[in-house]
């Protein structure tokens, strides 16, 4: 039994912590809409899915309270979610102190975004939860659409900035 616990208090603990990385990218995206006006709808959107996900996620800890395993969560590293955590401070730094250009924000989000896909984050873990395939799923796509989206934006700056 004690085993158990220890599983479930990890489980619970990953769930937690991912919200918590998906909450910060929210704040993080929203300091963005506050820095750059043009650009606050864009900005404000992903924010609120972001904050979506987190909501998300932490429902899930409902499915681990009631006896239902997630497998593979094991998978996700200390290393790497501090990796996007240093990631999100900075950023959220930089732009708290007015310290961000446009392309910063947009390179700081597209790391963020592409860290959760390349990392595999939402498709590692499989779950008896009949809700968790639903969620990690519409997380999953969610975050390559955020990812297209910066690329997007991206691609228009350079466009727009003139050639030396």
């Amino acid at each position: 039994m004690e085993e158990a616990k220890k599983v479930r208090d990890a489980q619970l603990a990953i769930l937690s912590r991912l919200a918590e990385c998906e909450t910060k990218a929210g704040a993080l995206y929203k300091a963005y809409a506050s820095a750059f006006p043009a650009m606050a709808a864009f900005w404000n959107r992903i924010a609120e899915e972001e904050e979506g996900h987190a909501r998300m996620l932490l429902g899930l800890r409902k499915q681990v309270d009631t006896g239902h395993l997630f497998f593979g969560v094991g998978r996700f590293t200390g290393a790497e979610v501090e990796r996007l955590e240093a990631i999100i401070a900075n950023g959220l730094e930089a732009a708290s102190e007015g310290k961000c250009s446009m392309q910063q924000a947009i390179t700081t989000a597209l790391s963020i975004e592409s860290s959760m896909i390349d990392g595999h984050s939402y498709d590692v873990v499989t779950s008896d939860a009949p809700e968790f395939k639903t969620i990690a799923d519409s997380i999953s796509k969610a975050t390559a659409r955020h990812r297209e989206m910066i690329r997007d934006r991206m691609m228009d700056a350079l466009i727009e900035r003139p050639s030396p």
